[in-house]
Parts: structure tokens; sequence; C-alpha cells
């Protein structure tokens, strides 16, 4: 059975090693054709004796801003359902944090 497709097929394969440090290196060609530079982040999936990177982009302003709101929102809901507010909020941390000094 078959369960790799045309474009998967395609894929760039390297070989790589690790080092004493645990480290991979990424192969300047694909470094470069993918834009990644020191710094750059990627999630770690693994399953078996599989992993997997994927490029971990920042978000646009744009969608900052957006995820930000629905944060903002869910925090008032989480208030809102425990009869609180944001005014509240202050008092909250100065408590917990006579609790943990």
């Amino acid at each position: 059975m078959d369960f790799w497709t045309v474009e998967e097929k395609a894929m760039h394969v390297e070989i790589v090693k690790v080092s004493s440090k645990g480290q991979l290196v990424i192969p300047k060609e694909t470094r470069d054709e993918m834009g990644i530079e020191e710094g750059t982040a990627f999630a770690l999936a693994v399953r078996g004796d599989t992993i997997v990177l994927k490029r971990m982009l920042p978000p646009t302003e744009e969608q900052f801003w957006k995820d930000w709101e629905t944060m903002g929102k869910e925090g008032k809901k989480r208030l809102q359902k425990k009869g609180l507010t944001e005014r509240d909020i202050p008092d909250l941390i100065e408590k917990h944090r006579k609790r943990r000094f």
C-alpha cells in the first residue's frame, strides 16, 4: 500500500547526524531556501521513530491584536463566571503574592 502523495514523494531529503550536544544541523541549502536564520523557532512533534520539525512563524500584527482581543473576551467570561470584575484583579494579585512570598 502506497500512502505517500506525489507531492510528498518529491520531498527533499537529507541525512543529518546528531552532535554530542544533541544538535542537528539543517543544511545551508535548506536554510537558505526556507529563510531559516539563527533564532528561528520550530515546533517538534514525535511519533514512534519519527521526528517532524515545523517552522513557527510569528503572528502578523493583525493576528496578534485579534488574538489579544480574543484572550481579553475569554478572560472577561471567566471573571463573570466567578462573579468577579476587572476591578477585582489587583486585589487578587496582591493576595496571591502575599501567599507566595
